[in-house]
């Protein structure tokens, strides 16, 4: 069995490769980090906070 990409598919296996690219999210400080336009736009961010609160707690 492969150990990346190239060796799965050496080896006859199909998948997807999936990655994730995150920014600082500075350009969108003055909406989605401001709890006034937040609601204002009818978000609530409370019950994803205390998932992630959660998960990095364990």
């Amino acid at each position: 069995m492969g150990c990346c990409a190239a060796g799965r598919r050496e080896d006859g296996e199909r998948g997807s490769v999936v990655t994730l690219l995150c920014d600082s999210g500075g350009r969108y400080q003055s909406r989605d980090y401001d709890d006034a336009w937040l609601a204002a736009e009818g978000l609530d961010l409370t019950p994803y906070t205390a998932e992630l609160d959660a998960f990095l707690g364990t």
